[in-house]
């Protein structure tokens, strides 16, 4: 990893490896009671200046791919995600001790995520809420995480 990503995302590097994910309580899914479970690689980039997490099994199809970068002057992180779909984001990530949260604010679709991470920092409990247009209701799901031997 280069200087600039130890100094950078230094408090992130408990990320980098493999995960299990687990998602469930989703609308989108045919069962909503259904959990879905997938892998999740989180690996430096660019010689450590940012962070990718590849969420689903390689070859593609996958769930999306996120990029964290973080500016100099400042504790909160921009996110960049893309998925097979051909959907492409950018949120922004505060982050407060052990809590984080997403959020993007867009006409047609806004989105608030927010991540709890355990002490030990082998688990990752995540509710995700969006919004479509101005319509009143809301489609959720939550995910877990947990990191694999």
């Amino acid at each position: 990893m280069s200087d600039s990503g130890i100094h950078l995302l230094a408090d992130l590097a408990f990320l980098v490896g493999d995960w299990g994910m687990a998602v469930g309580g989703a609308s989108c899914l045919p069962d909503p009671e259904h959990v879905v479970h997938a892998r999740v690689g989180v690996r430096w980039i660019e010689g450590g200046g940012l962070l990718a997490m590849h969420q689903g099994e390689a070859p593609p199809p996958r769930a999306p791919t996120w990029i964290v970068d973080r500016r100099e002057a400042s504790r909160d992180s921009s996110l960049l995600s893309s998925d097979d779909r051909g959907v492409a984001r950018i949120g922004a990530i505060s982050e407060k001790a052990a809590v984080w949260r997403i959020g993007r604010n867009h006409a047609e679709s806004s989105h608030r995520f927010q991540a709890t991470v355990s002490d030990d920092r082998n688990a990752i409990v995540c509710r995700w809420e969006r919004r479509l247009g101005q319509k009143a209701g809301e489609d959720a799901l939550d995910v877990a995480h947990t990191r694999l031997a």
